[in-house]
């Protein structure tokens, strides 16, 4: 037996409902569809999937205008998850980001969105759509 090192605990509780608490102790919960005998009332564990992909690609976008030396105050997304035969195919993701980045910059964040972690961790199979609009003023 290998103990493992404590970054996330969960704990079922009922009805497909789980209580997660992460490494600095904030809780926050997980409902199954009302369809499979869940509550419905919050996101869904394939949601927490969507918001690692959308806020692993905004922290990397961030990472890279750092280095470059530009300002992408304001960014933000919404995304959602495409569900076939009970299988994730699809991601699809907006990002807003500031209308004054140049055409270059514009081209480097968007390449290295793409190569974001979590992103490389999901099945080559399951498309990822993302759109960059940029209307930050």
């Amino acid at each position: 037996y290998k103990e493992v090192k404590v970054m996330i605990k969960a704990e079922f509780l009922e009805n497909g409902r789980n209580k997660i608490i992460d490494k600095s102790n904030q809780e926050f919960f997980t409902d199954i569809a009302k369809k499979f005998g869940g509550y419905d009332e919050t996101g869904s564990p394939s949601d927490l999937l969507v918001a690692a992909l959308i806020t692993c690609v905004m922290s990397t976008i961030e990472s890279k205008a750092r280095i470059l030396d530009i300002n992408v105050s304001g960014l933000h997304a919404k995304g959602d998850k495409v569900v076939e035969d009970d299988k994730i195919t699809k991601f699809v993701i907006e990002y807003h980001l500031p209308e004054s980045l140049s055409a270059e910059h514009r081209e480097k964040l968007e390449g290295v969105a793409k190569r974001c972690f979590v992103g490389k961790q999901l099945h080559p199979d399951i498309e990822k759509d993302f759109t960059f609009i940029y209307d930050i003023k």
